[in-house]
């Protein structure tokens, strides 16, 4: 919720919370998805981080590869949310 109308100290903010586009979410899910399935040298990024020089992509990627749980875990429930089916009919009835 923006500020009172008048109010100097306190500015608002619009626009800023909320969720993703879904451009936003396909592009992260696809960088996951890079990042799950497809093969990587350890060697080629244990190299890059030692000079320094590398993305938190590639520190993910290594934490995941040296058998970080936590790391593997986050790329996996990204990739593959669990879905809840429902089999009752959720109705609402409304005394009008």
């Amino acid at each position: 919720m923006g500020a009172a109308k008048g109010n100097q100290n306190a500015k608002g903010h619009k626009g800023g919370g909320g969720r993703p586009s879904a451009y936003k979410e396909k592009a992260t899910a696809d960088m996951l998805a890079e990042i799950y399935f497809k093969t990587h040298s350890q060697e080629e990024i244990e190299t890059d981080i030692r000079k320094g020089k590398f993305s938190i992509k590639q520190r993910h990627i290594l934490n995941a590869m040296e058998g970080d749980q936590n790391a593997i875990n986050v790329i996996f429930k990204k990739l593959f949310p669990d879905k809840i089916e429902m089999e009752e009919d959720i109705t609402i009835i409304a005394d009008v």
